[in-house]
């Protein structure tokens, strides 16, 4: 179990620390690796004991190993209902079994405050749970006040209500300051895309600005399982191993982002915790980590319009990405700090 205590928030560092315990519930532990250090980072910003649940992993299984992992994860839910609520508050890392998720924990919340994190309000592929009988089983849990829904951008919050009629709190995709920078100097002239190909990527556009002579100087690849070829850049359509991503964003000039949709995107989150730059069209999540005012946001999303903030961001100092990534990890900080201290006094 991880024991982080710091500061407090808006109650009482003495009530948090004697009288309540939090703990979260990952069953994507390979998926959500980092996503659960940053939180875990984040938690302890904000000044909470967090320890780690038992979760029964529901990643990269199928067919009747799949039916066996989805009865052990109800079972340990209904464990937890059944048992002491020595557990009082626990954050729900992703819904495996999609808008199903919060009636799966309505038991357990009879004595407990039940927080489900809501990546993908919509999925870009079809998936269990996310049909029209989920989406009411969804209503009837979130009449629980118990039970509480977070997005981490207001477009993907203001779209669970429109679908569900329950408004979901926003907070930031979770930040950490990554304690050592590594620089891959024979890499420095790359620029790159990763994360594996979904459909919502505009390769059209990877293709336009490969064909300029204006990114003739750098090395362009792409990075990640499902790609097809993509004329001008390197492709390796393999799975990233999470020391090979780390070494990847860390050693790059700039991080493409080319999705046309998407609610939020932990890419940009990482290379902001490297101190790399990204290029991707303005959305919400990249105003509020970066600032209004970074070069990197795409405006004009013609080719010459990429270019130019493709050229600006890459140009972008490190010292301007320490501050952007301070300004962040405060800003994340609050948005936790406020969530947190929002659930601790309904028990209040």
């Amino acid at each position: 179990m991880v024991s982080l205590v710091l500061c407090t928030f808006e109650v009482s560092r003495s009530h948090m620390q004697q009288e309540s315990q939090w703990s979260f519930y990952n069953p994507l532990p390979e998926a959500l690796a980092h996503y659960e250090e940053e939180l875990i980072a984040t938690l302890q910003t904000a000044g909470v004991v967090v320890g780690r649940m038992k979760a029964t992993p529901v990643e990269g299984v199928t067919g009747l190993r799949k039916a066996t992992s989805a009865l052990r994860a109800l079972g340990e839910r209904l464990a937890l209902a059944l048992s002491a609520p020595s557990i009082e508050r626990i954050i729900v890392l992703w819904p495996a079994f999609g808008y199903f998720d919060g009636l799966s924990w309505l038991l357990a919340s009879i004595a407990r405050d039940i927080t489900i994190i809501i990546h993908d309000v919509r999925p870009l592929r079809p998936q269990f749970g996310y049909g029209a009988l989920a989406l009411r089983s969804c209503r009837i849990a979130g009449k629980s006040a118990r039970v509480r829904y977070v997005c981490h951008t207001e477009a993907a919050a203001r779209e669970l209500l429109e679908l569900t009629g329950i408004s979901a709190k926003v907070v930031l995709h979770p930040v950490m300051a990554v304690s050592s920078e590594v620089a891959f100097t024979e890499e420095a002239a790359t620029i790159r895309v990763l994360g594996q190909f979904k459909s919502a990527r505009d390769v059209g556009i990877l293709e336009r600005i490969a064909r300029d002579d204006r990114l003739s100087h750098f090395r362009l690849q792409i990075w990640g399982r499902g790609w097809p070829a993509v004329a001008g850049w390197e492709v390796h359509d393999l799975f990233v191993p999470e020391a090979d991503f780390r070494r990847l964003i860390q050693g790059a000039a700039g991080v493409i982002i080319p999705y046309q949709h998407f609610y939020q995107s932990g890419v940009m989150v990482r290379a902001l915790e490297a101190l790399v730059p990204v290029i991707c069209v303005r959305h919400p999540q990249l105003v509020e980590l970066y600032g209004a005012d970074y070069p990197g946001i795409v405006d004009d999303t013609s080719a010459d319009g990429w270019l130019a903030s493709i050229a600006e961001a890459v140009s972008v100092s490190k010292q301007s990405m320490q501050y952007r990534l301070a300004r962040a990890l405060e800003r994340c900080s609050e948005t936790w700090t406020d969530l947190l201290g929002e659930v601790s006094r309904t028990r209040c």
